[in-house]
């Protein structure tokens, strides 16, 4: 009676165990699955989700370029653009094209300088220079000396006719840029001529 009651408690300790054993096993199982989901949500939260990210940010704008500087252009440069747009003018009212006069060239620049350096817009005053009688004369002033020729041409109170007088064979120009006066900044045009019955 008591070596059965001995296995018999055995046997029940062993099942506890066992039991034990299964339970401790189960509860192991289910604490990694715990983990296992954890890990996996905390990384979808990091890497799939679309609140956790920052706004994209707009590309930077490339840096303006700067601007290119305005071409130079030397005297003899501006005088033959003054001639050549003077010469289509004169062909477009079929009219013969007129010469340019080195010494027109250099009293035209005396007088541009001289009305620059004063600040005045005046009509030459240079008693007709070394002509027996005056040519005629245009000035201007301009944002660029090739304008004057555009506003000469615009103008209606004898400007333009005199650019295509049948009697013109020469003319020079001379240009300066103000630096004093209302006009500073801006460029005095002066264009003498000579004509026929002038020399």
């Amino acid at each position: 009676m008591n070596v059965n009651m001995h296995i018999d408690i055995n046997k029940i300790v062993g099942l506890i165990v066992t039991v034990i054993s299964l339970i401790g096993a189960i509860i192991g199982a289910v604490q990694g699955d715990t983990g296992s989901s954890s890990l996996i949500t905390n990384d979808s939260s990091q890497s799939g989700g679309t609140n956790s990210q920052p706004a994209p940010q707009p590309a930077p704008k490339p840096a303006p370029k700067p601007a290119p500087k305005p071409e130079v252009r030397t005297p003899e440069q501006v005088r033959a653009s003054l001639m050549q747009q003077l010469n289509e003018f004169r062909a477009s009212q079929g009219v013969a094209p007129v010469s340019e006069s080195a010494e027109l060239n250099a009293i035209a620049q005396k007088w541009a300088n001289h009305e620059a350096e004063l600040g005045e817009f005046e009509h030459s005053s240079f008693s007709c220079w070394t002509y027996t009688d005056c040519p005629h004369e245009h000035i201007a002033v301009v944002g660029d000396p090739t304008e004057a020729i555009d506003a000469w041409k615009a103008s209606t109170d004898g400007h333009r006719e005199g650019m295509y007088y049948t009697t013109s064979v020469a003319v020079g120009h001379g240009f300066a840029k103000y630096t004093a006066g209302p006009y500073k900044g801006m460029w005095f045009v002066v264009q003498f001529w000579h004509d026929h019955n002038e020399r």
